[in-house]
C-alpha cells in the first residue's frame, strides 16, 4: 500500500493553495477570501475593518455576526426614544450614525419615522422635515442646529424678535406695538 499527499477540506490547487469553503463572517461575501479566518477576507464586509494584525473585525459602535448592528450614538436629529416619556420606541433609533440613517426623526412632540420595512409614519410637524426618497432628516427652512430647535427665518408680522415662525415665538415686537395674551378659549 503506498501513501500520499491530498489536499485538505475546501483546499484545492496543484500545491492546495487555493481555498474554496466559507469565509469568515466579517468578510465581504462577494469578494471572497483566502482562507477561512478573518485574516483571510479579501475585502471586510460593509462596517467591518481590519485590526492590527491584518483581521477583520467590526468598527466601533457596529456589532452582529457580519458587523450588519449599530449600537453607537445616533445623530442628533434622529429620535431615540418615544416622545418625552424616555420610553423604547421599535421605531426609533438608527441604522448608523449620520442623519441619511435614522429610523425616526426627532420633532419636538411628534414623530416621524421610517420602519424597518421603509413603511412610514406621521410625516413632518414644525421644525423637522423627513424626506422619506432619501430616508433623512432635515430641518424645515428658517430652522438649524442638530435638533432643528434654533430659529434663524423671519419674523412674524409685527414681531422684531423671535424663536420660531409663528406669533406664540414672538419674544419682542417692532416699535409702536406691544405684546397682547390671547384670553380667549
Amino acid at each position: 500500500m503506498t501513501t500520499h499527499c491530498v489536499c485538505a477540506h475546501n483546499w484545492t490547487g496543484p500545491e492546495c493553495q487555493i481555498y474554496t469553503g466559507d469565509c469568515d463572517e466579517k468578510c465581504d461575501q462577494v469578494n471572497g477570501c483566502r482562507d477561512p479566518t478573518a485574516a483571510g477576507c479579501v475585502m471586510c464586509a460593509n462596517n467591518a475593518g481590519r485590526n492590527s494584525v491584518g483581521a477583520c473585525e467590526c468598527l466601533p459602535d457596529w456589532e452582529g455576526h457580519h458587523c450588519e448592528h449599530y449600537g453607537g450614538i445616533c445623530a442628533p436629529i434622529c429620535r431615540t426614544q418615544d416622545n418625552d416619556s424616555g420610553l423604547s420606541n421599535p421605531n426609533a433609533g438608527c441604522w448608523g450614525p449620520s442623519d441619511t440613517q435614522c429610523k425616526a426623526c426627532y420633532s419636538g412632540e411628534y414623530e416621524s419615522y421610517i420602519d424597518d420595512s421603509g413603511n412610514t409614519g406621521a410625516l413632518f410637524y414644525d421644525e423637522i422635515v423627513v424626506d422619506f426618497t432619501n430616508q433623512v432628516c432635515t430641518c424645515s427652512a428658517g430652522w438649524v442646529g442638530p435638533y432643528c430647535n434654533l430659529y434663524t427665518g423671519e419674523c412674524p408680522k409685527g414681531c422684531k424678535k423671535c424663536v420660531g415662525d409663528r406669533d406664540e415665538y414672538c419674544v419682542e415686537c417692532i416699535d409702536n406695538a406691544y405684546m397682547k395674551a390671547d384670553t380667549t378659549w
